[in-house]
């Protein structure tokens, strides 16, 4: 096969673009929009008397300041800027939802602003959750945690891109 096209990308150039290793379409791409970059780590998981699974999990959030204008909150107008909680003083600037978790307690919230205008959020909490059971090939399960996040509607959130960051991977 010598045919020049077989090594051609399969998105156009103006298709698009690449943004924190994830491609997103143009329609999510214009000006108006914002990037969240989002991490979960999972801390702790005990199983409770209900079926269900106990998690401490933190929330982390990194997105630029503009971003704040979106969530209907105020920018802070001194940089940098930080602010903790604790229990149930605890609040979020990203108005955000978790499918599937229920029994919420929140542990701390705080937020940091560089005086480069990045923010970092960060939300510990507990959560129950209920494993989905899949047994199709007996006697094999398939134990699966879904874990969906929701942006509520709140302000301009419907332009917020939600981005799943990635852990880098040392040496390779």
């Amino acid at each position: 096969m010598a045919n020049s096209d077989a090594c051609a990308p399969l998105v156009g150039a103006g298709a698009g673009e690449w943004r924190l290793g994830h491609y997103l379409p143009s329609y999510l791409t214009g000006p108006e929009r914002v990037d969240v970059d989002v991490a979960l780590n999972i801390n702790q998981a005990n199983s409770d008397l209900a079926g269900g699974l106990r998690l401490q999990v933190v929330w982390k959030f990194r997105y630029p300041t503009k971003a704040i204008e979106y969530f209907g909150e105020e920018i802070p107008t001194q940089l940098p800027f930080s602010i903790r909680r604790t229990g149930t003083e605890c609040r979020r600037w990203l108005p955000m939802t978790v499918e599937g978790f229920y029994d919420e307690q929140d542990i701390t919230w705080s937020v940091t602003i560089n005086e480069k205008g990045e923010v970092y959020e960060r939300l510990q909490q507990y959560a129950t959750v209920n494993l989905q059971h899949y047994n199709n090939y007996f006697p094999f399960t398939t134990k699966i945690l879904a874990i969906k996040l929701i942006l509520d509607g709140t302000g301009r959130t419907a332009h917020v891109n939600l981005i799943p960051r990635l852990k880098k991977s040392e040496g390779k």
